[in-house]
């Protein structure tokens, strides 16, 4: 069932029987707030890319990645979300690509919680 077409009782039961919230739909930005948020994610985005992919975070001023959680790559994970809806489907493919063949907890050196 398309988010679009739900009503607040549909989403009701939807919740009751699965447990799940319903489907967030993409957008587009409408507005000029909307555009300026985008552009401010995808230039962040674009430079820890750039300068720490992979790594747990950026620094920007020195333009080098950091690894707060043994390099689990928790900006790529953090950011899964955003990317889908924010329509950048480009960036969250290369995202998910990383999560599929780079990221390893075995190699934590502390307990997950």
């Amino acid at each position: 069932v398309p988010a679009r077409n739900l009503t607040p009782r549909a989403v009701a039961e939807l919740l009751a029987t699965t447990g799940a919230a319903p489907p967030v739909t993409q957008q587009e930005p409408t507005n000029e707030r909307m555009r300026a948020v985008r552009a401010a994610f995808v230039h962040s985005w674009d430079a820890y890319a750039a300068y720490a992919w992979g790594c747990d975070e950026l620094r920007p001023l020195r333009r080098e990645g950091s690894n707060c959680r043994d390099n689990t790559g928790v900006t790529i994970i953090d950011a899964l979300d955003t990317l889908h809806l924010m329509k950048l489907d480009r960036r969250l493919s290369d995202a998910r690509e990383w999560l599929a063949t780079s990221l390893h907890f075995e190699k934590l050196n502390q307990e997950v919680k």
